[in-house]
């Protein structure tokens, strides 16, 4: 809830897709904690299916730099939003948000060391909203920032 509300505060590019599974996140949780109190049964688990999983990474890959929600991604694989998350996570062990941060990371490593184009264009170039948006990403992900990054490739 914590996620969400500061998300709800400040805002960034990733902040749809992030709300929403954090969303079905939140409802998911709801549904296990009052299943287990009613003594039902665990809720069912598995992955996406191989094929539709990677369709779901070729879309990702292939508009990295556009807005992606939740409801897109669940709709390309022919589930709920719901269902997508948990079976997106089983899958590939990481949630779709933190999956596209990784992806628009390593796009943005193979931009850096091209030498090509400013920083702050990278980061509108692999989908972040800013520079400063990209270098928290960045810093979290790879461990440095992306200037000290692009000085040692």
């Amino acid at each position: 809830m914590r996620a969400l509300q500061i998300e709800l505060d400040n805002p960034g590019l990733m902040g749809r897709l992030y709300l929403e599974s954090l969303s079905s996140e939140i409802a998911v949780r709801i549904v296990r904690a009052h299943a287990a109190v009613a003594g039902a049964p665990a809720l069912a688990r598995g992955g996406l299916a191989p094929r539709r999983l990677r369709m779901v990474q070729e879309y990702i890959e292939a508009n990295l730099s556009d807005e992606i929600t939740l409801a897109d991604l669940a709709a390309l694989a022919g589930v709920s939003s719901t269902h997508f998350c948990r079976a997106f996570h089983k899958s590939t062990g990481i949630a779709s948000h933190q999956y596209m941060i990784r992806r628009r990371v390593e796009r943005a490593k193979e931009l850096l060391a091209k030498r090509e184009l400013p920083i702050v264009e990278i980061a509108l170039a692999v989908g972040f909203g800013n520079q400063s948006h990209m270098t928290t990403h960045f810093r979290r992900v790879v461990g440095t920032t992306p200037w000290r990054f692009r000085n040692d490739a």
